[in-house]
C-alpha cells in the first residue's frame, strides 16, 4: 500500500516538472499511463 502511494506521488512530481517541457500529445500518453495504473486498482 505505502509503496503504491509512493508511486503515485513520485509520477505527480515527475508530472509537475515536466509540465512545461511536454508537448500535449505527451501530456495524453501520461494520462492514459495514469488511467491504467487506476484500472488496475
Amino acid at each position: 500500500m505505502v509503496a503504491g502511494v509512493l508511486i503515485i506521488i513520485v509520477l505527480c512530481m515527475i508530472e509537475l516538472i515536466l509540465a512545461s517541457h511536454v508537448t500535449k500529445d505527451q501530456q495524453r500518453s501520461l494520462m492514459s499511463v495514469y488511467d491504467f495504473f487506476d484500472q488496475s486498482k
